[in-house]
């Protein structure tokens, strides 16, 4: 399981999700998958589903890796 989402520490607050919360969630600490800086970015642009492709481009070893399903 993986917390998607924008880097509350380093994401300017213009850039970051304004619908969802950016907080680490209790227990997923370590498996938090950040939208990366190539990725549309905002207060609303960076919570749509359709905006999150990135993730089936990632190398298999990345953080927030989903395998493409056929």
């Amino acid at each position: 399981m993986w917390h998607y989402g924008t880097n509350e520490s380093v994401d300017k607050l213009w850039e970051q999700d304004g619908v969802a919360p950016q907080k680490a969630i209790k227990g997923l600490e370590a498996k938090r998958a950040y939208i990366p800086a190539t990725a549309p970015k905002g207060f609303l642009d960076c919570h749509w589903v359709y905006n999150y492709d990135w993730i089936f481009t990632r190398g298999l070893n990345d953080d927030g890796y989903v395998k493409p399903r056929n």
